[in-house]
């Protein structure tokens, strides 16, 4: 039986707002709150007691809050619930996953809680600093979906006006407009919301799960087995080849919610709202159907001055610089480096939830610096007893595909891949300036090894590759323009000389972790660099290795030669669509001598010069 709370005292409310006329809001503890909801707020704050096992979903008002609860009741209850019987078919998201504040507490009443099924799943619009503290002490889980702000601000806008009398007009969307920029929306301001949630899930990522709406509809059944990977009950073999994540997906699609009768004439929570005004559209980019150039410019920019600090983007709010020379591939600046647009989220992704071992190799190089070259060696020496000539992963596979990417692969669009039954010792690559590797690289004290080549055959390597995947038609990027971009430090994950003093400063310091290679080097003698590279790996040649040549057949089998033999890299493609033989031009030393003018060389001297000799950094064609 639920009984009531009065709270011995109240912090003062600083300001009332009747901006939203169909929902006043008052700032508390510098938040926007609404004032019919505060004594449920205060209760729920101070009288909740959660357990372990709780788990309560978070978000800012209309950003996909009915859909989350959906997906998280029927992921959780999955063993109880078959779809014929379940719940959702009669009952509204909103009932089966009540919200702690506006629910179950409000109006100050304090509800028995303690016979609930655990796991006990709850809702939230509480900001991360507002929530109970038993919810953080109690370390249960958090799930926090939030949405990009323009689509959030049109979706709160079209849905409080629902709520306003027959006879009322709607709040003119400048008004609201006006209002949500200036921070005052329900439970907002909207950026300080996100940033309290994103800022704990790099902190407690065991705990604090954050996803973006975005991503969710993108990618539905990815999610789905991230969320049900997080709520500790993972879909099993069996529940994956019954198709059951896309079975959940299905069910709990907006089309199939917005279908149920439920759905169109109940009614849901102590107010009686409708039902039916908890759907309305369901999709990305609705926002362009209501805000002008000028109110989407300014979101963006507020979006950028308060979230990229934090490394925390959405896809159609563009970054603060971003650079279009190489029209292949958008560059966008992040902490002193020029990032792939496209792969930010993997980057990001990357950096916050990669989870390094000790035993772990890296493989670290800029863009076509001998990338694949070191993959098919590294790989080829670290599973010589695993695999003979005859019989190898190389004859079927693109050395890419055998070392991936983490931030451009196994990362890409935000995705956290379960890596943990990979066997060990575990091979990644990575184009990742040293700086900007995740923390877990560095603290697990795994090791690194980088291959670098001279800037000038990188350059003119880079440029024939980003040119392979403009569109069909497009004219590839002059190369003048193109040196000058590259001249200036604009490139994938450039500055180039920067890049490349990160691993050099690391390798002095710590060599026995970070292992630094030259092309050029590798390229006048192979069989050296195979010695010193499985020496540094742990798995040093035997007598009796050498003895067989092994070494010598290892140079052989990874030779440019033989790989661009190879039928799979020949006309075989990744899983990203890439096409095997654009990883393979002319792997030589000095092709820029048929590309670079005298003055374009020596201006990519003098700056190598510049940027590295004083670090005792050098190449032997720079000043040739």
């Amino acid at each position: 039986m639920a009984t009531s709370y009065v709270p011995e005292h109240e912090e003062p409310l600083s300001i009332v707002e009747k901006g939203w006329k169909s929902s006043h809001l008052t700032q508390y503890q510098g938040f926007w709150l609404p004032p019919l909801f505060l004594s449920g707020v205060m209760a729920s704050r101070e009288r909740f007691e959660a357990c372990k096992d709780d788990i309560i979903l978070n978000s800012t008002p209309k950003s996909g809050t009915t859909w989350l609860k959906a997906l998280t009741f029927t992921i959780s209850n999955r063993a109880r619930h078959d779809f014929h019987n379940h719940p959702l078919l009669t009952t509204n998201p909103h009932a089966l996953v009540p919200n702690l504040d506006m629910d179950l507490y409000v109006y100050g009443q304090i509800p028995d809680l303690t016979n609930l099924p655990s796991p006990r799943l709850f809702s939230s619009h509480l900001p991360y600093e507002l929530l109970a503290t038993s919810i953080i002490e109690s370390n249960c889980r958090i799930i926090y979906l939030c949405r990009n702000p323009k689509d959030t601000f049109v979706s709160l806008w079209h849905f409080l006006n629902n709520f306003l009398p027959e006879d009322e007009p709607p709040v003119p969307m400048e008004e609201a407009f006006e209002l949500f920029h200036g921070g005052i929306s329900l439970f907002g301001p909207f950026w300080e919301h996100l940033l309290g949630y994103w800022k704990a899930s790099l902190e407690r990522p065991e705990r604090v799960l954050f996803m973006k709406y975005e991503e969710l509809k993108e990618d539905p059944t990815f999610h789905c087995r991230r969320l049900a990977e997080f709520l500790g009950c993972p879909f099993s073999i069996e529940e994956e080849r019954q198709g059951l994540v896309e079975k959940i997906e299905r069910f709990c699609s907006f089309k199939s919610l917005t279908s149920l009768e439920v759905n169109k004439s109940g009614k849901t929570g102590v107010l009686g709202k409708a039902n039916k005004n908890f759907f309305r559209r369901g999709i990305v980019g609705d926002w362009k159907n209501h805000l002008t150039a000028e109110m989407s410019e300014k979101l963006d920019q507020l979006s950028q001055q308060k979230l990229e600090a934090f490394g925390l983007t959405f896809k159609d709010v563009p970054l603060s610089i971003v650079e279009k020379g190489w029209k292949s591939l958008q560059l966008t600046q992040y902490q002193g480096f020029w990032l792939p647009l496209k792969y930010l989220s993997g980057i990001m992704a990357c950096r916050e939830r990669f989870e390094a071992c000790k035993e772990d190799i890296i493989l670290n190089t800029t863009p076509k610096s001998g990338t694949t070259w070191l993959k098919a060696l590294t790989f080829t020496i670290l599973s010589r007893t695993r695999h003979d000539f005859h019989n190898h992963p190389l004859l079927t596979t693109n050395p890419q595909a055998l070392v991936p990417n983490l931030e451009l692969e196994l990362y890409a669009n935000g995705k956290v891949p379960d890596l943990t039954n990979l066997p060990s010792p575990r091979l990644f690559s990575s184009h990742f300036p040293y700086e900007l590797l995740p923390t877990s690289i560095i603290e697990s004290n795994c090791r690194i090894i980088y291959l670098c080549r001279n800037p000038k055959d990188t350059f003119v390597s880079l440029w024939y590759f980003s040119n392979n995947f403009l569109p069909e038609g497009e004219p590839p990027v002059p190369i003048e323009e193109a040196f000058e971009l590259f001249h200036g430090g604009i490139s994938f994950f450039g500055p180039f000389w920067e890049h490349l003093l990160g691993y050099w400063k690391a390798s002095l310091e710590r060599p026995e972790r970070v292992l630094f290679m030259k092309y050029e080097e590798l390229k006048e003698d192979p069989t050296f660099h195979l010695r010193r590279l499985a020496e540094f790996l742990g798995f040093p040649f035997s007598i009796e290795e050498e003895r067989q040549g092994l070494v010598e057949k290892i140079e052989r089998f990874c030779s440019f030669e033989s790989l661009t033999s190879l039928e799979v890299n020949k006309s075989g493609k990744l899983r990203n669509g890439r096409q095997n033989k654009d990883f393979f031009r002319r792997g030589i030393v000095g092709d820029w001598k048929n590309h670079l003018t005298a003055e374009m060389s020596e201006k990519l001297d003098q700056l190598s010069q510049q940027k590295l000799e004083a670090f005792g950094l050098t190449f032997k064609d720079v000043g040739k």
